[in-house]
């Protein structure tokens, strides 16, 4: 594969956030106004899912063995990975109080940019619905599940999450991946 010009990859994907700025608040206030609690997160889910599914994403849905996880690809079939959460819970009583709401459009909106460069830059793109932010630890299980095993995304080069639960594993993943890329 030829060298691709990074400054144009980035422009290219700063003008296809711009593009779907529309859509991404859109999302935002749709999830916002129909709160779910773990597990149970199924509009929202749904939503981000079929979404990505209408990009021409790979998506698996439900994933892991939870209800309201999936897993969508884009990309080349090998290469560096890059791996997206989308956390979507609300508060109990609440409702979106921790912003999930916008973490879970953010999420969308860097998955359909980077989506956009994947194939010119060699590189595959994961992105993971993770239920159960609010003290059921759905990213945990989806690690636990394997998820970062190899199977779907060995090794990613780029892990990053807006919010971190409260996990040991992902704390340990987010600190080793952002030590390496110091």
């Amino acid at each position: 594969m030829a060298p691709v010009d990074p400054e144009m990859l980035k422009g290219r994907v700063v003008e296809a956030v711009d593009e779907r700025a529309g859509l991404l608040l859109d999302v935002s206030h749709r999830v916002h106004g129909r709160p779910e609690l773990l597990f149970e997160e199924h509009f929202a889910s749904r939503l981000l899912a079929s979404t990505l599914a209408g990009a021409g994403f790979d998506v698996e849905m439900p994933a892991f063995g939870l209800e309201t996880a999936f897993a969508g690809r884009a990309g080349a079939v090998d290469g560096p990975g890059v791996a997206v959460l989308c956390e979507y819970d609300a508060l109990p009583g609440i409702g979106h109080g921790c912003g999930h709401n916008i973490i879970a459009a953010a999420g969308l909106g860097a998955a359909l940019a980077a989506a956009t460069v994947a194939p010119d830059a060699g590189g595959r793109l994961l992105v993971l619905g993770t239920p159960a932010e609010e003290g059921g630890g759905g990213a945990a299980r989806l690690v636990d599940a394997g998820v970062l095993d190899g199977r779907l995304l060995d090794r990613p080069k780029v892990y990053r999450t807006i919010h971190l639960p409260p996990s040991p594993h992902l704390n340990i993943i987010s600190s080793q991946k952002r030590d390496e890329m110091e």
